[in-house]
């Protein structure tokens, strides 16, 4: 029986062993991730350069946007536009047809009167 006291003692002590490694390892890794951080935060001159390229950004954005409204502008523009040649094709079609309607007719009582194409 004392040996499985000694035996269980010492599975014990192993145990308490792995969790003070495993322990020392967490610390080890959260130490060089800190020390990655630290090293690898910009410096005052990055983040003025930065802040540089994000103004630089911002004007370049708005700039955009004043281009966007005028393109939109333009293309209204050109759609009133497209709709008056539409309704002017429209009324010149229908101006076509009346003259077509127009001439069958003439040509229908020029027929019946016997009057014959020269």
């Amino acid at each position: 029986m004392s040996s499985v006291v000694i035996g269980g003692l010492c599975g014990l002590l192993a145990e308490g062993i792995e969790v003070f490694l495993g322990i020392e390892e967490n610390t080890r890794q959260a130490t060089l991730i800190a020390a990655q951080t630290v090293a690898t935060a910009p410096t005052k001159a990055e983040l003025q350069q930065m802040a540089v390229h994000l103004v630089s950004a911002t004007r370049l954005l708005e700039q955009m946007a004043i281009n966007q409204q005028q393109t939109n502008q333009r293309l209204e523009a050109l759609s009133a536009a497209f709709v008056e040649v539409r309704s002017g094709v429209s009324t010149g079609v229908q101006a076509i047809e009346s003259i077509a309607e127009s001439s069958k007719v003439t040509a229908t009582v020029l027929y019946r009167q016997g009057v014959k194409p020269t």
